[in-house]
């Protein structure tokens, strides 16, 4: 089901762009990608390559050669601070190479810890989607057991504390007067990345053989508990999942979106169709 009027739009514009200046002209603000040649860079803009020698676009970050040893492969690709990884196929064209950790099911992940970029990066919820969206993604949805199996693997294999996801409770403007939504505590959740209704938080979700959500948590009770109201007036309106606080194992929390953790990131179809509807021939 989804759920309409639970667009995010803070800052949240799908397909978000950047500009970059290059020497002597300036980059369109679209969707840029960038390839480091033996004199310089070349700017796909639009479906436009741009040359020129000595030539580079930079945006809120360093250029920065990387040789292959990290992917182990023969090429050098750059890296900008806030764009992906790139290289060139044999047909010459540039296309992005990550960071793809894993792939499961048509979509791409990767978990932040395990990217030299985010190893030891720690976000808010809205800074971690920030992140995610600007390589065409979006924090991880689990909207099936075997997907929400492969996430409760990285977290028990890295012996990582807890890790956003998409997860967010429709409790902001256009969430107001809705009644199939109440109460929202149970019947308000929903994943951003797709706008899907979750399954109400008291009953098996389904394709689920058990219910995700913990148990227990900071006033002992089922999650999700909303229990940072309490101290502080601040709703738990995000998803994490947390490993082991509350000696729950690994377990959904409600959790509010303030606080920083590591985060897993998985392709995002939207995204994915408009940057290939504006930009033809483009590989992604």
């Amino acid at each position: 089901m989804l759920i309409e009027g639970c667009q995010l739009s803070a800052g949240q514009a799908v397909g978000k762009h950047r500009s970059c200046t290059v020497v002597g002209d300036k980059c369109r603000r679209h969707w840029v990608l960038y390839w480091a040649e033996e004199h310089g860079v070349s700017v796909v803009s639009g479906g436009n390559l741009l040359h020129g020698g000595g030539m580079y676009c930079t945006t809120e970050g360093s250029y920065e050669n990387r040789h292959d040893q990290e992917f182990g492969r023969d090429f050098t690709p750059v890296l900008l601070k806030s764009v992906s990884w790139f290289e060139r196929d044999t047909q010459g064209l540039p296309y992005k190479i990550g960071p793809k950790e894993f792939f499961y099911r048509g979509h791409n992940y990767f978990f932040s810890g395990n990217h030299p970029q985010y190893r030891n990066t720690r976000v808010d919820w809205l800074d971690a989607r920030n992140i995610c969206r600007e390589y065409c993604m979006d924090l991880v949805s689990m909207e099936g057991q075997e997907e929400n199996n492969i996430v409760f693997r990285i977290i028990q294999q890295g012996d990582v504390p807890y890790i956003w996801t998409s997860g967010r409770l429709c409790d902001f403007k256009g969430c107001e007067n809705r009644r199939d939504l109440e109460p929202k505590n149970i019947y308000g959740w929903f994943w951003s990345a797709t706008r899907q209704k979750m399954a109400p938080t008291n009953q098996v979700p389904n394709g689920f053989g058990f219910n995700p959500w913990s148990q227990t948590g900071h006033k002992k009770v089922r999650q999700p508990d909303n229990a940072e109201f309490d101290i502080n007036g601040t709703n738990e309106s995000c998803l994490a999942v947390l490993n082991n606080v509350y000696n729950d194992d690994i377990a959904w929390h409600d959790v509010a979106c303030y606080h920083e953790k590591p985060f897993i990131c998985e392709d995002s179809d939207e995204l994915l169709n408009y940057v290939a509807s504006t930009n033809r021939g483009i590989r992604l």
